[in-house]
């Protein structure tokens, strides 16, 4: 099964729900709840960071220009780059 992208929103769902599990039956779900907190920080602080490289690579509403890949390169490549996220 491929593995699906959690959003903010539902992190925050989901620590908001073992937040109130902890308070109702104690420090046997803390765990879960330190992991979901620890991700939705991850998760809001590499958006900000985003917004941040993006915002620096479009000053003043102009698109900076990346360089094209070595084309030499990526046909010596056996398989495209895949994203690991």
């Amino acid at each position: 099964m491929p593995k699906r992208n959690i959003t903010v929103e539902e992190l925050e769902e989901a620590t908001a729900f073992m937040a109130w599990l902890v308070q109702r039956h104690g420090e046997k779900y803390m765990c879960i709840f330190d992991r979901l907190n620890r991700e939705l920080e991850e998760k809001k602080a590499a958006r900000e960071v985003v917004a941040a490289m993006a915002a620096k690579a479009n000053l003043h509403g102009e698109r900076r220009h990346i360089a094209q890949p070595n084309r030499a390169y990526a046909q010596a490549s056996p398989q495209p780059h895949k994203a690991a996220c």
